[in-house]
């Protein structure tokens, strides 16, 4: 049950001293009557009456901007003890704490006034945020939802976003859902956002994990130390209910865990690979091939899809889905999880999800129906998701071509490893660009070699460092029947070159590569 909206009027500055004392915060200087009516960290975006949080920092020092926020009417400041002079402030020994708590407590404590649905995991967010979101519509009507696509209420796209916002953006979105009318929100939580603290302030209705693999390593240092941030969704922060995924080993611990400490209630357990012992598992499941979809080697896949039969707390029920691979089974038993959480009935949940489509860039058709290959954009950036998408397109039963790069300026563990696997799954691979950032294309690409040295004789790898011109060569050169998967941007709109951004999207350079190959196609029958 939805409690009634309380629209935020502003909190006094001896009230968000109150709020925040878990973060160890003081009024210094006097003023607890002064209203505040929001939280920002961004200088240019105070208006009378803000709470300016002025956070210190290697790249940029919040401190520095404190007179602009005044002049622009900041109320107060908020910032860590020493080193700042101006009355009055609230200072805080934990300032992430303190920074989420305000903001939340300013607006009203949104996410007390709609259920919210948490996810974590290395790969597998978005498309599952996308598949509740889908099911909510039929079930609810009016959801929301906050990830890697942007900030959405229903249909409408109201902002774009990090895939977790901070804390005040946070705290804002969660009040326009509520005011808004939305039922409940769906949304990505990152480790990094975990690990700053981001979502700190947020009642969760349900957490969910899907998997962790590694990814990020750059950030957090060690997997060991990844796994800690993604545990905190479904310890720190005291969901209602945890939905995790038993298959994924990191998920099978935390959830016994979890049962020994909280009962057996605090957990439901999903299994895309027939674990009995969970709450949610597969009995049966099969994937149609190309040809179980009327298929050719000369025709594109129609429609192929999943089908599966899911013990859902004693339950069998029936689960059909167009999107492909053991992946998105994982998926969809966490999508279905979280709606069973929520007070769903498994039998409801499944046909609410029976015709959500794949989330934009995840496994997305490209191809039309005049073409004869299969072309598929997927946002795949890490060993584990190109592993899992290489497998599910193996699994129509044709010849998979594979063009991938990796990120610069991130992770370089797993470089070679994304080259092994391509080698190992795909007939062709291509190497290319994907975001090099401030590192050479040629560099990453050295980086990606000793990977591709398990390749066997019969598998035909080149290598082109300018992405269009790679995705052009490829859907020109493939054969008829094949399937070609470019991996790595997904949704991704733009490609960062050194310190520009450009416009790019595979989307668009793969339809434009299609057009080509069909013109071609039809000179070559008129000459004939």
């Amino acid at each position: 049950m939805i409690s009634t909206p309380r629209a935020p009027q502003g909190r006094t500055l001896a009230e968000l001293e109150r709020c925040s004392q878990l973060a160890g915060t003081r009024l210094v200087g006097g003023g607890g009557e002064r209203v505040v009516v929001d939280v920002t960290q961004d200088s240019r975006r105070v208006a009378p009456g803000a709470l300016f949080v002025a956070r210190g920092g290697q790249a940029s020092d919040g401190r520095r901007f404190i007179a602009d926020a005044l002049d622009q009417g900041a109320a107060a400041v908020l910032c860590e003890p020493g080193g700042v002079d101006v009355v009055p402030r609230l200072e805080a020994a934990d300032l992430a704490l303190a920074w989420a708590l305000t903001a939340h407590e300013v607006h009203g404590r949104p996410s007390r006034d709609i259920p919210v649905i948490g996810l974590t995991g290395t790969n597998g967010k978005t498309t599952v945020a996308c598949l509740i979101d889908r099911a909510l519509r039929e079930l609810e009507g009016r959801p929301a939802r906050l990830g890697t696509l942007g900030f959405f209420i229903g249909e409408e796209k109201r902002a774009e976003t990090l895939t977790t916002p901070q804390p005040d953006d946070l705290a804002r979105y969660l009040r326009e859902a509520v005011e808004r009318g939305a039922h409940h929100v769906v949304m990505e939580v990152s480790s990094h956002a975990l690990a700053q603290g981001r979502v700190l302030g947020v009642d969760f209705a349900v957490a969910a994990f899907i998997n962790l693999s590694q990814d990020h390593l750059d950030y957090h240092g060690t997997l060991e130390a990844y796994a800690v941030a993604k545990r905190k969704l479904l310890g720190d922060h005291a969901p209602g209910r945890r939905v995790i995924n038993v298959d994924d080993p990191w998920g099978r611990r935390w959830a016994e865990e979890f049962r020994q400490e909280l009962g057996d209630d605090a957990v439901l357990r999903v299994s895309a690979r027939g674990d009995s012992t969970a709450e949610l598992h597969v009995e049966e499941w099969t994937q149609a091939s190309a040809e179980d979809a009327g298929g050719t080697r000369q025709r594109a896949v129609e429609s192929p899809g999943l089908r599966a039969r899911v013990r859902v707390l004693g339950e069998s029920v029936s689960l059909r889905s167009p999107l492909l691979g053991e992946h998105n089974l994982e998926n969809l038993l966490v999508a279905l999880g979280c709606l069973v959480a929520l007070g769903f009935s498994g039998e409801a949940a499944a046909r609410a999800l029976e015709n959500a489509p794949a989330a934009p860039g995840r496994l997305e058709r490209c191809d039309e129906a005049a073409d004869d290959v299969v072309v598929l954009v997927d946002y795949a950036h890490t060993p584990d998701a190109l592993r899992r998408c290489l497998e599910a397109l193996r699994g129509l039963g044709r010849p998979v071509t594979c063009l991938f790069g990796c990120g610069g300026d991130r992770d370089r563990a797993k470089r070679p490893l994304m080259g092994e696997v391509a080698v190992r799954l795909a007939r062709r691979v291509v190497v290319t660009s994907d975001n090099p950032r401030t590192e050479s294309p040629a560099a990453i690409i050295d980086d990606i070699r000793p990977g591709l040295a398990a390749a066997g004789p019969e598998v035909e790898i080149r290598v082109e460092p300018d992405r269009a011109r790679a995705i052009e060569e490829t859907l020109l050169t493939a054969e008829p029947g094949d399937v070609v998967l470019l991996a790595g941007k997904g949704h991704e709109t733009h490609q960062i070159l050194g310190d520009r951004v450009i416009d790019f999207d595979d989307r668009i350079h793969a339809r434009r590569a299609l057009d080509a190959r069909r013109a071609r196609r039809s000179s070559g029958e008129g000459r004939r």
